[in-house]
């Protein structure tokens, strides 16, 4: 089994320690109509975001709005292209753009 999304940005060091170590759990999960998987830190951190950087209302949560679709048993690194300049991995930034493209927040309406 490969991981496609174990992080959001380039694999840190002790990331990819974590993850030869089993010290996380890691699903693959819906959001916003799209597919990713995260690890249990970063599931749990995910609501960290601004909801604006999804241009979302954030109600309710992300994390309650995540559907687990299954449990990653077995993870394994897998490459990727990733923005040197965002530090943002590749399927990081298509599940971005599903979510900027469905979003659910008109930023050209006045308030």
């Amino acid at each position: 089994m490969w991981l496609r999304a174990t992080t959001v940005g380039a694999p840190l060091p002790v990331e990819l320690e974590h993850l030869k170590d089993g010290k996380h759990k890691y699903a693959e999960l819906e959001l916003f109509g799209a597919t990713l998987v995260l690890c249990d830190f970063c599931q749990a951190d995910f609501d960290s975001y601004a909801p604006s950087y999804f241009r979302r209302t954030g109600r309710p949560r992300f994390s309650k709005q995540m559907h687990v679709l299954r449990d990653v048993t077995e993870p394994a690194m897998s490459k990727d292209k990733y923005c040197p300049n965002c530090n943002r991995r590749l399927a990081f930034l298509r599940f971005l753009g599903h979510a900027l493209e469905t979003a659910d927040v008109d930023e050209n309406k006045s308030t």
